[in-house]
């Protein structure tokens, strides 16, 4: 005899009036809201975006070149063409009228002469700017270039074929851990340029 009230459910039914369970909803991310499009992360930049400080400044920004003031250009070619492997890219005459008169603080009633110099794989990266009557750069020294080269001893010989002032060499420990050499050099004005090259790299 069945149960009073008892319902007989076959396998794989419901029983008559039970409620479907729906799937819990997903929660939305913390970047999405309900019922939108996923949106962007905060902070995703792309690599063509210009880098943002905060405060929202956009940060655009490509070193040019570095220049050094001489007294001539054809005296100081040996040390970055012959001795440092430069190569000139353009000269310009000895000019009355210039902007360096003014940012570099010369004597406007002198000339200004200008070159610029590449590398083999950049270009004018390096310029002269020249006037005559220039002092020798004294000591403290305040700037240098810094040059990574393949043949470190070959521009040691060179710079001490033409007499160039070189400095001891010392052996290079970079922050991160690479192992070299590097060592100073002064062209005729007493502009200092130092050269190194890496010979181990950091262990991983």
């Amino acid at each position: 005899m069945t149960e009073p009230f008892a319902i007989t459910v076959k396998p794989g039914e419901r029983p008559p009036g039970a409620r479907t369970r729906r799937a819990p909803e997903r929660a939305a991310p913390l970047h999405q809201s309900a019922g939108t499009r996923p949106r962007r992360p905060l902070f995703e930049c792309k690599p063509s975006q210009p880098h943002r400080r905060d405060g929202g400044f956009a940060m655009s920004l490509r070193f040019q070149r570095a220049n050094y003031v001489v007294r001539s250009i054809e005296a100081a070619l040996p040390f970055y063409r012959d001795v440092l492997g430069f190569r000139v890219a353009f000269t310009q005459a000895p000019q009355q009228t210039s902007y360096s008169h003014e940012v570099f603080g010369l004597d406007p009633s002198q000339p200004v002469g200008f070159a610029t110099l590449d590398t083999p794989s950049e270009e004018r990266v390096m310029a002269l700017t020249e006037v005559a009557d220039l002092p020798v750069q004294a000591a403290p020294r305040r700037s240098a270039i810094v040059i990574e080269v393949k043949d470190f001893e070959g521009v040691l010989e060179r710079a001490n074929a033409h007499s160039f002032h070189v400095f001891p060499e010392e052996r290079l420990v970079t922050h991160d851990g690479r192992i070299g050499r590097e060592a100073g050099l002064l062209d005729p004005d007493g502009n200092l340029a130092v050269i190194y090259r890496i010979d181990r790299q950091a262990p991983r």
